[in-house]
């Protein structure tokens, strides 16, 4: 998991150098910066530092980037809500990422200068640089979590093939966790509260659709459908825009799909997961 932080620090150095300055603010700005960088890093996520703002939309609207943080203050300028603006319509229109509420938090020493309706009506949410790198850290990690937004990397979920003595399961753990992966498998029946709860940590989710009900009347190639509680399952995940970016439905051939989701992939398999696998394995390549 990775995020961005842009800080002013470039110009601030220009700033003090031309006034005669010792640079001593320049320096406590970057060792604040470096210090949660620090602290991010304790929680398995790397936070990139940019100084410079022409190259932070092409970096943001390129991908692989799960929130940014922004400084309020360019020189004397309070850029960063527009700033936040700019990336959220270039996430909004970009039909490759098309993410309009990316997560964009806002750093300021002076957080109380700041028009609390500006806030508002950006869905921004500032931190003062008096707080602890830590207490920073965990706000965000919270509010991103509560989005679904927060993954433990190389963590998967599956949802829909009973227990782990299960042979789909088995297959499938026993594969991938020999890459690093670590599987986790949903208790059944389904605790859709749990599940809810389950999934916003995950780097992925894998659901499961099994061909259980033959329908009376074949649909084009969908000749069967999975159970009721399985779309109920999907239903959950889906209410989290966020979350279909990290599904994966492994669908057993001529399965019905419900058309209200929008997963990362649809792979189809047969009575064995051999063929699903093989398509997978390029979503989960080996984990050093």
């Amino acid at each position: 998991m990775k995020g961005l932080i842009w800080d002013d620090l470039g110009s601030s150095a220009a700033r003090q150098e031309e006034a005669g300055s010792d640079f001593m603010l320049e320096i406590r700005q970057r060792e604040r910066v470096e210090h949660l960088q620090q602290t991010f890093s304790y929680k398995g996520v790397e936070l990139d530092l940019q100084t410079d703002w022409d190259k932070v939309p092409g970096l943001l609207t390129r991908g692989g980037y799960s929130f940014a943080i922004f400084d309020v203050y360019q020189g004397e300028d309070p850029v960063g809500i527009e700033y936040a603006k700019i990336i959220r319509d270039l996430m909004r229109d970009d039909v490759d990422v098309g993410d309009p509420e990316f997560p964009i938090f806002l750093l300021s020493s002076e957080v109380e200068s700041i028009p609390v309706m500006a806030l508002v009506n950006s869905k921004l949410r500032a931190f003062s640089k008096r707080w602890r790198s830590e207490e920073i850290v965990t706000a965000i990690r919270n509010e991103l979590r509560q989005k679904g937004r927060w993954t433990k990397a190389g963590e998967v979920l599956i949802l829909g093939a009973g227990d782990e003595k299960c042979s789909l399961t088995a297959e499938l753990k026993a594969h991938f966790e020999s890459f690093g992966w670590t599987f986790h498998v949903a208790s059944r029946p389904p605790d859709l509260g749990g599940i809810r709860e389950a999934v916003l940590d995950k780097q992925w989710i894998i659901k499961i659709l099994r061909a259980d009900i033959e329908l009376e009347e074949a649909e084009g190639d969908v000749t069967h459908m999975a159970r009721a509680e399985a779309y109920v399952e999907l239903g959950v995940i889906a209410a989290l825009p966020s979350n279909q970016k990290k599904l994966i439905v492994l669908a057993e051939a001529n399965t019905r799909m419900p058309s209200f989701l929008k997963p990362a992939a649809v792979i189809s398999f047969s009575r064995s997961m051999t063929d699903a696998i093989e398509q997978l394995s390029t979503i989960f390549p080996k984990r050093e």
